[in-house]
């Protein structure tokens, strides 16, 4: 162990320096002048130093950040969320001071990572963002789902009819918002769930079905007969 006078020597030393510092900054001393002294920010915060004496002085969010200031502390202080996600503050970060989703957009915050640091689809579609950014983000039909968008809303945003259908949506609901008899076909649903939809057998038949498909699906051959006739009528 060191002597004690060594001891009060250091802290007399360390007194001195923390001065000099307060001194420095008060005289406008730039942030290189300040560590070619010597100073890191951690020490001038240890020291008592603010957020807002340290951001004068020139120390970056990233600086500021690993001295052990807080995004809170850094907001309070009068950081713009711009400056913020520069200096690499996360979006979670970011979301738990209340930075809004229009906010961290326009600080360049893509989708994928707004999603990424815990918007849900509701928050970002109630903020502005289209499906089709959504989707181009990677959002899955399913997300989409949960997140309130309906069927039309998703076919007009390019999704399929089968991409559809395997997140849960009905049948009833496909076809009702617009989908054609062919579409819903090609999109995986059988005969017998087009017909209990409300599909008639002429429009299966001009959606492609063959005679043996619609006898499969349950329609017997005097139905077919009849549709047929009144087809070629």
């Amino acid at each position: 162990m060191q002597k004690k006078e060594d001891l009060l020597a250091e802290l007399d030393r360390f007194e001195s320096l923390l001065q000099e510092a307060k001194q420095k900054l008060a005289s406008g001393f730039s942030v290189s002048q300040l560590q070619a002294n010597g100073f890191s920010v951690s020490q001038l915060r240890s020291d008592g130093f603010s957020v807002s004496q340290l951001w004068s002085a020139g120390f970056s969010v990233s600086q500021l950040r690993s001295a052990g200031f807080s995004v809170s502390q850094l907001r309070s202080a009068g950081f713009s969320v711009s400056q913020l996600w520069a200096g690499g503050c996360s979006v979670s970060s970011l979301r738990s001071v209340e930075f809004s989703i229009s906010s961290l957009l326009y600080a360049g915050c893509s989708v994928a990572e707004l999603r990424a640091g815990g918007f849900s689809v509701s928050e970002l579609r109630d903020a502005g963002c289209s499906l089709a950014e959504l989707r181009d983000d990677g959002c899955s039909v399913t997300e989409l789902r949960d997140g309130g968008c309906k069927v039309f809303e998703l076919r007009s945003a390019g999704f399929s009819v089968s991409s559809i259908r395997d997140a849960g949506y009905s049948i009833y609901s496909i076809f009702h918002a617009g989908c054609s008899v062919a579409e819903l076909r090609a999109g995986g649903f059988s005969v017998s769930q087009l017909w209990a939809a409300g599909c008639s057998i002429l429009s299966l038949l001009y959606a492609g079905c063959s005679v043996a498909e619609l006898r499969a699906g349950g329609f017997s051959v005097s139905e077919l007969r009849s549709e047929i006739h009144s087809l070629l009528s």
